[in-house]
C-alpha cells in the first residue's frame, strides 16, 4: 500500500507533503518496491542493486523531484541511518556491506554503499550531540571512518567514478566537514 511505501521515502514526502491525488505510485513501482524490501531484508543486496539499476535507466519520476531509482537507494541509506545510532549496530551494518562489496568488487553500487557504511559508522562514534559535547575519541573515530570512506572512493574511482550512485554518494561524503572538534 501507499502508506507502506512511505516508510522508505524521505521525511518531507512521508509527512503528507505529497498530494495523494496528484502523486500516486503506480502499481508496478509499488510491487517492485515490495520485492526490493523483501530482497533487502533477506540480504540479497545484488537483487536490490539490479532493481535500482533498471529503474535508473527508465528515469521515471514517482514524486516531484524524486526518481524511482532513488526509492531503492533509500533502502540502504535509511538502514544505515537507523544502524548508525549506536557504534555496535553501525559496525554490524559495515560488516554486511563490506562483505557484499568484497564479493562484488566490480560493482560501483556496492562500493558506494560500503563507503556510506563507513561514513555512518564514523557518525555513530561521534554521536548526535552538539559538536562541543563530542568526546575526543568520538572525533578521532569520525575522522578515521570518514578518511576510510574517502580512501575507498579514491581507490575505486578508476573503476566506478562513472556510476550514478557512486558519484552521488561520493559528493555527499566529500562535502562532510568534520573540522569542528574542540
Amino acid at each position: 500500500s501507499q502508506s507502506e511505501i512511505r516508510n522508505y521515502l524521505p521525511k518531507v514526502f512521508s509527512d503528507g507533503f505529497v498530494d495523494d491525488e496528484k502523486a500516486e505510485i503506480d502499481e508496478t513501482v509499488e510491487a517492485t518496491l515490495r520485492e526490493a524490501e523483501f530482497q533487502f531484508v533477506n540480504g540479497n543486496y545484488s537483487a536490490v542493486e539490479a532493481l535500482a539499476e533498471n529503474a535508473f535507466l527508465r528515469k521515471k519520476f514517482v514524486f516531484p523531484f524524486v526518481y524511482e531509482h532513488s526509492l531503492y537507494t533509500m533502502l540502504f541509506e535509511r538502514y544505515l541511518d537507523d544502524m548508525g545510532r549506536k557504534p555496535s549496530q553501525a559496525e554490524a551494518a559495515l560488516a554486511k556491506f563490506s562483505a557484499w562489496h568484497g564479493a562484488n568488487p566490480h560493482s560501483g553500487f556496492a562500493a558506494a554503499v560500503h563507503a556510506r557504511a563507513l561514513h555512518s559508522a564514523g557518525y555513530a562514534y561521534r554521536g548526535t550531540s552538539d559538536a562541543r559535547n563530542v568526546t575526543a575519541e568520538g572525533w578521532k573515530q569520525l575522522k578515521l571512518y570518514e578518511q576510510s570512506a574517502l580512501d575507498l572512493y579514491k581507490q575505486s574511482s578508476i573503476d566506478h567514478s562513472g556510476h550514478w550512485y557512486w558519484r552521488q554518494s561520493y559528493f555527499d561524503i566529500a562535502i562532510t566537514d568534520f573540522r569542528g572538534e574542540a
